[in-house]
């Protein structure tokens, strides 16, 4: 249960309504939004209540469940209306959850998890409400959205049908408030911000015809329905606010609203909602006569306050223009009286010519001020003309006039240029960041539509959504988007199955065992040499190519040690695999030990010598070993058997068609996966098979330069090391992206 509690302002009030409506043919399930308002004094004292229901059952007995429950909730909640309305809403609710058991007794039971009710009763400044599923119920109040339904519906659930309604929310209100009831859909369209923003701007009808104007411009919007009440007081009410207009998205079919409207005909009236707008729109009145004639008197008295007045009209006279001649310079004579003079006769023209008879004869107010507003426009221009005329003719009289004159037009071409780049740039500025806040505005919308598709949990829908919102938001990063890019990021990670791994802890540090080299005879300042490591169990193995030893890490006990070395004044330690219980070592010159990890015995394996001299990686894989010998453009294998193995075999029958050239690692899984050149080709059979690493969210950056694979039997799939993003990607194995872990 949400409380919100507000000292109540005022004991009599008024509803404003607005309402929108959508249906589309091809969506199934039924969904609708409806408000309910008694004839009857003392049932209107008892409040009115407000439905929005949505039921995603394609059942063809949807539209009557929703219809019965509304039918109940309003005979119930007026059946006793000696209770009061919190007893009678209780009630009503009892009755309503019977209903839904009883159905759902009969077998009809596909509407059960799929069954989203708000349903609101306002009664004096009570606010009590009922919610189930994933509609949306919104609270404004002094510029502050408050969701009175958050964490109301998780995911997935199933309540038992006679719990169907019992998330109610109570609380008062105060005049001005704002409430918002819709469907969940309406977030795939809107941000809670721009529903914020159009709600502030408008009353709630013309708020509905806002949303529905914009819904429009979308064309896919299938079950959309909101319901916009503001709290306030009889006085704000004006007579065409009684009914609420039903602003219907989209093409509406006529038997939609007349198939599925309330059974009880008697008061069939008082539901606003859910018809067509042939039954919903109101009758336009014409304004009354005498407000035209009152418009017409006020018109006439502002005339006539205006109306100029005054003696014979002054002749034009033209300024006086001083000849142009030749000007001295340092020293400018400025003669302030002629400037004075020619400002006061300019003045004296514009104020004199709106007294002429001319001037009075026009009869319209608004043609009068256009006609002075011209004559003070043309007074301006002479004035500046005249003026400039005159700072010429003194600077022409002075010595080297002209070249002074020059001189100041160059300057002022110079600062005209000047001030025309600095205003194009800032008006650049201004656009980028116009642009730059729409992008932002449109992102969040983005996000939260995304948030509204995994209420509904269509993964699909939110990741193309927050995909769209990520780019949008990098496009405004420089103006105040990073905080909403984290959170759009942070959403598709989780969407995505991105986990990051911000300064991972170490888990063993090999270069520890450096001193116990120095000490085994080998030269002074020995340094650890990690070619790759490997887990068996719980441990982890490597081995060091430079000093011939190989490396455990046993996690249970945290330690790191030396568990045996390669004594050899020949022999270098190449190559290594994990096998059961053992790891099998290749050497060049080329050999091949077994070391067992019961008592860390190395010894030589039993193997036909082959022709894998250059190998350049190694799998133990069941039974079997398989060496990469790219210079050989073949991949050979051998055979465990109790004697020892059998005699070398190629894994690619013909290898003509085929090339191996740049291979660096290999996997297996039963399949066999190959990295050549920083591509992954797959082979089945022995036999290559198409192939692609796809799907990597946008967001996490394009595939780098694989470094390492990784497959066996228990991974369902291929690992790739991506070193230049610092991540291990898995995919499956048809290639396609699975999930992520990012290392930072």
């Amino acid at each position: 249960m949400v409380d919100f509690k507000v000292i109540s302002t005022k004991p009599k009030y008024a509803v404003r309504i607005g309402k929108v409506l959508s249906k589309s043919p091809a969506a199934s399930g039924f969904s609708t939004a409806l408000v309910y308002r008694p004839d009857l004094p003392e049932e209107q004292k008892h409040g009115s209540i407000y439905f929005v229901i949505d039921i995603g059952s394609a059942s063809p007995l949807a539209p009557d469940i929703a219809y019965n429950l509304i039918d109940i909730i309003k005979e119930e909640y007026y059946r006793d209306l000696a209770l009061g309305p919190a007893q009678s809403f209780e009630a009503a609710l009892k009755a309503a959850n019977e209903e839904f058991a009883a159905i759902a007794k009969e077998g009809e039971k596909d509407w059960i998890g799929k069954t989203n009710v708000t349903i609101a009763v306002l009664s004096g400044d009570k606010l009590m409400a009922v919610h189930r599923g994933t509609n949306e119920l919104h609270l404004w109040r002094n510029g502050k959205m408050m969701h009175l339904s958050a964490d109301m519906y998780v995911p997935g659930e199933t309540p038992r049908p006679e719990e169907t309604l019992s998330n109610i929310i109570e609380g008062d209100l105060m005049v001005g408030d704002k409430i918002i009831a819709s469907t969940a859909e309406l977030l795939y369209y809107f941000s809670i911000d721009k529903i914020k923003r159009i709600i502030e701007n408008y009353p709630p009808a013309e708020a509905a015809r806002e949303l529905a104007s914009q819904l429009e411009k979308d064309g896919d919007v299938s079950k959309t329905n909101v319901i916009i009440a503001e709290f306030t007081v009889p006085e704000m009410i004006t007579e065409d606010e009684g009914i609420p207009e039903d602003n219907w998205i989209g093409t509406t079919s006529s038997d939609y609203g007349r198939k599925f409207a309330p059974s009880h005909q008697d008061n069939g009236g008082n539901y606003w909602g859910g018809k067509t707008d042939a039954e919903a729109s109101p009758t336009k009145s014409e304004p009354p006569a005498d407000l035209a004639a009152s418009i017409d008197a006020k018109t006439n008295d502002m005339a006539q306050e205006i109306e100029f007045t005054d003696d014979d009209p002054v002749a034009m006279v033209s300024p006086r223009r001083s000849p142009l001649g030749r000007l001295s310079f340092p020293k400018i004579n400025v003669d302030y009286n002629q400037l004075g003079h020619n400002l006061t006769q300019i003045t004296n023209k514009a104020r004199l010519a709106t007294k002429s008879p001319q001037f009075k004869k026009t009869g319209n107010v608004l043609m009068r001020y256009l006609k002075y507003a011209w004559l003070v426009v043309v007074a301006v221009v002479d004035l500046i003309f005249t003026t400039t005329s005159y700072w010429v003719d003194q600077i022409k009289k002075q010595k080297n006039g002209n070249r002074i004159l020059l001189i100041s037009v160059a300057v002022l071409a110079v600062v005209l240029v000047f001030s025309t780049i600095t205003l194009a740039n800032n008006n650049t500025a201004k656009i980028s960041k116009k642009t730059a806040m729409d992008s932002l505005d449109s992102a969040i919308q983005n996000r939260d539509a995304a948030k509204a598709a995994l209420i509904y949990e269509d993964k699909a829908k939110a990741s193309e959504l927050l995909a769209s919102a990520y780019a949008l938001a990098e496009a405004a990063t420089k103006h105040d988007a990073t905080k909403i890019l984290q959170d759009i990021g942070t959403q598709l990670d989780e969407i995505s199955l991105v986990k990051r791994y911000a300064n991972p802890r170490i888990l063993v540090d090999f270069n520890t065992l450096a001193n116990q080299l120095e000490t085994s005879g080998t030269k002074t300042g020995a340094k650890v040499t990690i070619n790759n490591f490997f887990a068996v169990g719980d441990d982890i193995y490597s081995y060091d190519t430079e000093y011939n030893k190989v490396y455990k890490y046993n996690y249970s006990k945290n330690e790191a040690g030396i568990i045996n070395s390669l004594v050899s004044n020949e022999k270098k330690i190449k190559l290594a695999s994990a096998a059961d219980n053992s790891i099998v070592v290749y050497t060049t010159p080329p050999s091949v030990y077994a070391l067992e990890l019961a008592d860390n015995r190395m010894s030589a394996a039993n193997l036909d010598t082959g022709i894998w001299n250059n190998a350049v990686d190694l799998i133990a894989y069941t039974s079997k070993l398989y060496f990469l010998d790219p210079d050989n453009n073949q991949i050979w294998k051998y055979q465990r058997t109790a004697d020892g193995y059998t005699k070398i075999a190629p894994f690619f029958e013909d290898n003509s068609t085929i090339s191996l050239a740049g291979a660096t690692d290999f996997a297996i899984d039963g399949d066999m996966y190959l990295l050549a050149n920083g591509v992954v080709n797959k082979y089945t059979l022995g036999q290559k098979v198409s192939f692609q690493l796809q799907g990597t969210p946008e967001h996490t950056g394009i595939l780098g330069n694989i470094k390492d694979i990784y497959a066996s039997l228990d991974t369902n799939g291929l690992f790739v090391l991506d070193a230049d993003n610092s991540r291990v990607i898995a995919f499956t194995k048809d290639g396609n992206y699975r999930k992520q872990y990012v290392f930072s």
